[in-house]
């Protein structure tokens, strides 16, 4: 019966001895997972912020980039206003210049066709004379 219990023991303390040898084996797999979670957990954040960075001077960009281009429309669409007020001004200048010059011509036929019935008159009277 001693030799039992002696058996028995030996074989509960080599069970435990492998038990314990177990449990640290796992222990340190563990505590290397966690020291590799910690490094993958660090380099995640630190991607993250710069991604976030990137993000916001992206953002940045483009907001800047459409207030450029707003203030280009804006310009753009102020030229030409600008030139369509200065067109339509210059074409009614043309039209009040081209009526004035029709009315000159006409002015001018009119005495020039006064000056040929007078011309035609006289010379009829000169020949009437003769």
């Amino acid at each position: 019966m001693q030799r039992d219990l002696k058996e028995k023991t030996s074989r509960l303390q080599a069970e435990k001895e492998n038990a314990d040898a177990k449990f640290e084996s796992k222990r340190k797999q563990v505590k290397e997972l966690e020291t590799r979670l910690q490094k993958e957990q660090a380099k995640f954040d630190t991607q993250t912020m710069e991604l976030r960075m990137k993000q916001q001077n992206l953002q940045e960009q483009w907001e800047l980039r459409e207030r450029t281009l707003e203030d280009t429309n804006r310009n753009l669409r102020e030229a030409y206003q600008n030139m369509h007020d200065s067109i339509q001004q210059d074409q009614a200048s043309y039209e009040l210049k081209l009526q004035q010059a029709e009315n000159t011509k006409n002015e001018l036929e009119s005495k020039l066709q006064d000056e040929i019935n007078k011309y035609d008159k006289e010379a009829a009277l000169w020949e009437g004379k003769n």
